[in-house]
């Protein structure tokens, strides 16, 4: 008997798309928006939101978690883990909707572009470039104690090193190598 055809064609197996629907990834550096975010409610969300240097939250730390916790009550999303960093935020999330969590991500983006641009217009600064650097980035995690356990010690990792206590380590993540591999196949040199 003759297999039936799928009407979706496989991506090949070293593009973007092919490495994103593998690894449950999407947004951040990966610049590829034809594909729909990864979500699935028996999993946990890493999210990391990237912001130009000048944002400084570190600074504003509890005035910036404070705001993340109050729009997750609001949209119906568990706080996992949090760490708010130099340029850039973590957050380790549950929820049982997509519509949830998509809500959570667009509040929390302009949520917190709101309270910065606050602040600096008390102190006469005005920003007219964008907050964020990137989409936000998001990951699904497994409720496995091994990858819960290795995603809050990275998060742990880069609250230590905001504070000080842990000198700056850069990651040599996969995403890393892929997307190196993958740009340097298009380079004319």
């Amino acid at each position: 008997m003759a297999k039936q055809q799928s009407f979706f064609k496989t991506p090949p197996r070293d593009s973007k798309l092919s490495w994103i629907q593998k690894h449950h990834i999407f947004g951040g550096s990966l610049k590829y928006r034809k594909c729909q975010r990864p979500f699935d409610r028996n999993k946990l969300v890493h999210i990391v939101l990237k912001a130009h240097d000048w944002a400084a939250f570190h600074q504003r730390g509890p005035g910036v978690e404070n705001r993340i916790r109050d729009i997750a009550g609001a949209c119906h999303v568990k706080i996992q883990d949090l760490a708010v960093d130099k340029d850039h935020i973590h957050i380790l999330i549950s929820t049982s909707h997509r519509k949830f969590f998509l809500n959570f991500l667009r509040q929390v983006s302009a949520g917190i572009g709101h309270l910065l641009k606050r602040l600096l217009s008390q102190v006469q600064i005005q920003k007219t470039d964008s907050l964020w650097l990137d989409r936000p980035f998001s990951r699904l995690v497994s409720w496995a104690n091994r990858a819960v356990v290795a995603v809050k010690n990275y998060i742990q990792r880069n609250r230590q090193e905001v504070i000080g206590f842990v000198p700056y380590k850069s990651r040599n993540h996969p995403l890393s190598k892929f997307l190196a591999k993958w740009v340097g196949r298009f380079s004319t040199a």
